[in-house]
């Protein structure tokens, strides 16, 4: 017989009203039953282990104690106890008269089943606490699964006992007979599916609870938030107070760990917009605040010329693998992350921390005698080495001072990265042809906006350059193009590139016949670090040959 689990003693465990000890002693006439009795009595001390296995990192409530009343499995663990204990009771009755090969063959049938029942329930009970609520629903389907052996070795039972033309059939019939009534009257598929329906509804409960998540293993804690983000959508539904507080909880394990939610569509109430109206966007992009698992602060930035059907949700499940991979090697030194995307009616919505200082060029504008430029546009060239160097690469896209935010410490991100593509695949048109970029093309390497449209890590490097020298650049030019578009003259020269050209689009056909921007000589912007070894550097980006310019590697070498 299995060993107890430590602090336990077989007097507890009972089963249809008696302990391990009676129920040894109630079959001892049958010398025969013996290992099916010391199975059996083994599963009903696993299935009180099982029972008994309560997640300590559960609050105990002085109102209610969720785990304490209500173990993990307790209802169909029970119920499958039970089922076992008749099973072997049923048997007895069998052996009681004349023992025929059927007799002996049933025997067989059920020790081999209730063997493969106890393993199967001994890896169950020594999963651990966490790692029991985890693994929750593959432990429901095993039962299930045992369930089922049950069944099929009753039905075996029968058919045999049946088939046999040399012993009486009446040697075993009245215990078939006996048993099969037994289980209609347990109802047991119904009764299991209640118990599953009840052990599902106490979890939730209890999960919204959950106190110790430092107790959680690393390699568990991916799990674990999977399971709590599903149970959101349950819990949304079931009882708002509930689902804020396994939000709070779901937050505090996703620091605690430094990973994001396994699942990036986030549709179990896990960001929430707050007001109607966006506080900021340009002419294709809208930018709410939002609150993401009832903690956080967030943008919910929407797409306007995107609809949300089956087509988007389809490509941004693809990207959120990336999204994931990107920070896993990142953790939000140089990129900002995506927590994941979401939808309201028809939009798409995409969701990220809310960068309460802002973008690149008022940062710089607002900072000039502070800054260190050297180390600023370093840092920015870190984020594209950080794309660059994934395997396989990826390719920002759309590199501009408005795309890069600044972190709460002052360091720049790039943000919106593969946004470009995202566009591309869900409206089938060209990224350089959307609206979404009309204010891009001054960025856009020539081979983008005049060639194929196709971007790559060179035009990543091109752009890079026009933004850093945006960036240097510091005169206001207010006067030559309106206040309504001077705040995109501002990282060395606070100006657009081009910055005498009034339309995106001349200033891209400029860029085509390979005439490149001029180069400042203001001593203000010469002193933010604009010498000849990076106006070099620049130029070496601008060249209209791809092949031409530096990978960012040596970009960064070179600064």
């Amino acid at each position: 017989m299995a060993a107890n689990a430590p602090g336990q003693t077989s007097q507890f465990a009972i089963s249809l009203g008696k302990t391990v000890a009676q129920i040894t002693a109630q079959l001892a006439p049958v010398p025969a039953l013996v290992p099916c009795v010391e199975l059996l009595c083994a599963i009903i001390q696993l299935c009180e282990n099982v029972v008994q296995n309560r997640c300590l990192v559960f609050q105990r409530s002085p109102v209610k104690n969720h785990t304490a009343e209500h173990p993990l499995h307790r209802n169909a663990a029970r119920q499958l106890r039970d089922r076992c204990h008749y099973f072997v009771l049923a048997l007895r009755d069998s052996e009681k008269r004349e023992v025929t090969k059927n007799v002996v063959d049933a025997r067989n049938a059920v020790y081999e089943c209730l063997l493969d029942i106890q393993t199967r329930m001994s890896a169950w009970a020594n999963m651990g606490k966490i790692k029991s609520l985890i693994k929750q629903e593959e432990i429901s389907r095993e039962i299930m699964i045992c369930q089922g052996q049950i069944s099929d070795c009753v039905a075996r039972f029968q058919v045999h006992a049946y088939s046999s033309h040399r012993n009486p059939i009446s040697d075993i019939v009245p215990s078939v007979e006996q048993l099969t009534t037994q289980f209609e009257m347990l109802e047991w598929h119904r009764d299991f599916e209640a118990n599953a329906r009840r052990d599902h509804a106490e979890l939730m409960e209890s999960l919204s609870d959950i106190q110790n998540t430092q107790a959680i293993t690393n390699d568990m804690v991916r799990e674990m938030m999977s399971l709590m983000q599903t149970a959101m959508g349950e819990n949304k539904v079931a009882a708002e107070k509930r689902h804020e507080k396994m939000s709070s909880k779901l937050y505090d394990l996703q620091r605690q760990s430094g990973q994001l939610l396994p699942d990036f569509h986030l549709k179990f109430g896990e960001v929430q917009k707050i007001g109607d109206l966006p506080v900021r966007g340009t002419a294709t992009i809208d930018i709410f605040e939002g609150l993401y698992l009832g903690r956080e602060k967030v943008m919910i930035k929407a797409i306007r010329s995107m609809k949300c059907d089956e087509r988007s949700l389809r490509r941004f499940k693809r990207e959120g693998k990336i999204w994931g991979e990107v920070w896993d090697r990142d953790q939000g030194r140089h990129i900002v992350p995506f927590y994941g995307f979401c939808q309201e009616g028809p939009i798409p919505f995409m969701v990220s921390p809310w960068m309460r200082n802002g973008d690149a060029l008022s940062y710089v504008k607002a900072n000039d005698k502070d800054l260190d430029y050297r180390q600023f546009i370093r840092d920015i060239a870190l984020g594209v080495e950080v794309l660059h160097t994934m395997n396989p690469p990826i390719v920002h896209g759309d590199i501009k001072g408005s795309n890069i935010l600044i972190s709460d410490q002052g360091h720049p991100l790039l943000s919106d990265f593969g946004l470009s593509q995202i566009i591309h695949d869900v409206s089938g048109t060209p990224f350089t042809q959307s609206n979404v970029v009309a204010d891009s093309y001054r960025y856009f390497a020539p081979e983008v906006c005049m060639g194929n449209g196709n971007l790559s890590t060179a035009t990543d490097i091109y752009a890079l350059a026009m933004t850093v020298l945006e960036v240097h650049r510091l005169r206001e030019f207010f006067s030559f193009i309106g206040v309504a578009e001077a705040v995109l003259f501002q990282i060395l020269t606070h100006q657009q590139p081009y910055r005498k050209i009034k339309h995106h689009m001349h200033a891209a056909f400029s860029a085509s016949k390979g005439e490149q921007p001029g180069r400042p000589t203001e001593a203000q912007i010469v002193a933010r670090g604009l010498d000849h070894n990076l106006w070099a550097l620049l130029k070496q980006c601008w060249s209209l040959k791809p092949e031409e310019r530096p990978p960012v590697q040596e970009y960064i070498s070179r600064l």
